[in-house]
């Protein structure tokens, strides 16, 4: 555990002082106070991982779940409070503060991280990443037994897709196996991302406050700036393809979505949603141009020996984690092949439901993107980041109660720490989602969001 000396607290204290006190400078009491105090919490909590008190992944599950309850809060408080200009940047301060708070803490929740390091290394040695599997007998020169502890699922080739092994590449060049130096990488999409959100909230007109629900959010700061994932990347690929369609600037938001698509998947499904909105013959530019940069980014590791959708295959067919459709089709069909495939044709044709509806361009994104995950078969925490991005530009108490709720599935770390043991007990599940699906009807009721034109 990374610990936090008397000094370097105080000037945390002295820091979110200066914060408190122009937040405590609105006008309704109760609702300044309890802002105040649950943004202080959630502070502490953040620091409390930095000092070594309980073990590590103690503090890691428990504070989780407590700061994204502590979330639902401020969320209710930033929508019914009315923010001055100047409060709205102490908001993106407090989010940016939030996430310096932990950049040095090591990953507790996951190994992602060290296999981003290892492919970084082996590129700057001139391998190909796709070509061998950590522990292959071909790299046993390069192989650190640290760096191979660390690292899980060593036996597979890497999974992930071109533009982020650049980014992989590029950090270990510039900062070797410093993790924190990777991180501070992640720091800068995630300013990046901020930005855009901010951009893109004026351009649809939303008050500006709705930052906080990103900006505060403790996911980005657990999954990103502890646990290094990469989805971090990926988020403002995906805003800036919307924000540059929004402005008419079709191309260069396709080439961009293009890039988002080549650092994670999801992004594909913003293809059909451009595609609807283009007439005539035009409609095969977002049908072509995302998917030809795609392949182009590609090439960058081409070799005639490398399959770099191997461990993908793997991952689609054997792979399962929270998903709460495919799980419950699971234990009626008795097999978990069936419920998969019946889970992909339930979105497919959900998401066609949702492109063709009379939905906004953003809210449709928001409920193909819900989709996608309410019948996916692996929803980790920081997977719901592509949801959140989006929930400022459309407000969802359903999308809320799912990224908050999520945490809960840390509680597997404990048995996994201990025992190796991968295991979600159904009791988690049935309370994650539960509120997820009744807020969720409720809305659909109230807004009769799915009607055909």
């Amino acid at each position: 555990m990374f610990e936090l000396t008397l000094s370097e607290f105080n000037v945390i204290l002295q820091i979110f002082n200066y914060y408190l006190n122009e937040i405590w400078k609105m006008k309704k009491r109760l609702s300044k106070i309890t802002l105040t105090f649950s943004l202080f919490l959630t502070l502490m909590s953040f620091v409390m991982l930095r000092f070594d008190i309980f073990p590590e992944v103690y503090s890691y599950v428990y504070l989780s779940i407590f700061t994204s309850l502590l979330f639902i809060l401020n969320v209710f408080i930033i929508k019914k409070l009315d923010f001055n200009p100047r409060i709205v940047w102490i908001l993106l301060g407090l989010g940016v503060f939030f996430r310096l708070s932990v950049i040095t803490i090591p990953p507790i929740g996951s190994e992602d991280v060290y296999r981003y390091l290892w492919d970084g290394k082996l590129q700057t040695k001139g391998i190909n990443p796709y070509l061998y599997a950590p522990d292959d007998k071909a790299l046993v020169k390069m192989q650190s037994a640290e760096l191979l502890k660390k690292m899980n699922f060593t036996y597979l080739k890497t999974i992930y897709p071109p533009v982020t092994e650049v980014i992989f590449a590029a950090s270990y060049y510039l900062f070797g196996d410093w993790l924190v130096g990777f991180k501070f990488i992640l720091l800068f999409f995630e300013l990046f991302t901020l930005l855009l959100l901010l951009l893109l909230l004026r351009e649809l007109k939303i008050p500006d406050k709705f930052i906080g629900i990103y900006s505060l959010c403790p996911l980005p700061v657990i999954y990103f700036m502890i646990d290094g994932h990469l989805d971090a990347i990926g988020l403002p690929f995906l805003l800036l393809s919307v924000y540059f369609f929004l402005k008419a600037k079709r191309l260069s938001s396709y080439i961009i979505l293009g890039l988002a698509i080549a650092v994670k998947f999801v992004a594909v499904l913003l293809i059909p949603l451009y595609f609807l909105k283009e007439r005539k013959w035009k409609k095969l530019l977002p049908a072509i141009i995302p998917l030809l940069v795609f392949f182009l980014t590609y090439l960058i590791y081409f070799d005639s020996s490398a399959k770099p959708f191997e461990t993908l295959g793997l991952y689609l067919s054997r792979w399962y984690f929270n998903g709460s459709i495919v799980e419950l089709l699971k234990f009626f069909t008795g097999n978990f092949q069936v419920a998969v495939f019946a889970a992909r044709i339930m979105f497919l044709v959900t998401a066609g439901f949702i492109y063709f509806s009379k939905m906004e361009p953003i809210r449709k994104l928001f409920y193909v993107l819900f989709a996608f995950f309410l019948f996916n078969q692996m929803v980790l925490p920081w997977y719901l980041s592509w949801l959140l991005v989006i929930v400022p530009l459309n407000f969802s108490w359903s999308g809320i109660l799912l990224i908050s709720l999520s945490s809960l599935t840390n509680l597997v770390l404990f048995d996994y720490k201990l025992h190796k043991i991968w295991y979600l007990e159904p009791w988690i599940m049935w309370v994650e989602y539960i509120p997820v699906y009744l807020f969720l009807f409720f809305e659909f009721r109230k807004s009769k969001a799915i009607s055909l034109g």
